[in-house]
């Protein structure tokens, strides 16, 4: 019985000694204490991988979005190109007709000059009323 009770006191020592040696006794309280904090942890992680989803769900609806606007900037320059030349061709065209415009002008009144020079009165008339020769001369 000595020796039961010996093995059973350096039992009690050694259990006692094994938690002074890590630094303190663990108490029921202390494990549920961690259990909970674990429990915190796993939640939190859990919380910051639908966050993680949801950021990454964020980013390719960003990502779709800077492609689409690309596309349509794209575009809209092969837009104003194509725009730019149509001016330049207006333009043209708008100097072709002013340079005819003018040459018609001068024309007009040469004619007018003449007709005014040589005392042509209904030739005049026609001209400056700008009525058509071929019903005028019928008048006439």
């Amino acid at each position: 019985m000595r020796f039961a009770a010996a093995l059973a006191l350096a039992l009690m020592f050694m259990l006692s000694a094994a938690p002074a040696a890590f630094g303190q006794e663990v108490t029921p309280a202390q494990i549920e204490a961690l259990k909970d904090r674990i429990e915190g942890i796993d939640d939190w992680l859990a919380d910051a991988e639908k966050d993680r989803s949801a950021v990454e769900r964020q980013l390719v609806d960003v990502e779709r979005t800077i492609s689409r606007l690309t596309r349509e900037r794209r575009s809209l320059r092969e837009q104003v190109k194509k725009q730019q030349q149509r001016l330049v061709e207006l333009q043209g065209e708008e100097q072709t007709l002013t340079q005819t415009l003018e040459r018609q002008r001068e024309s007009l009144k040469k004619q007018i000059r003449t007709a005014w020079m040589e005392g042509d009165a209904p030739a005049l008339k026609v001209l400056l009323n700008e009525i058509d020769p071929d019903l005028s001369l019928i008048h006439i």
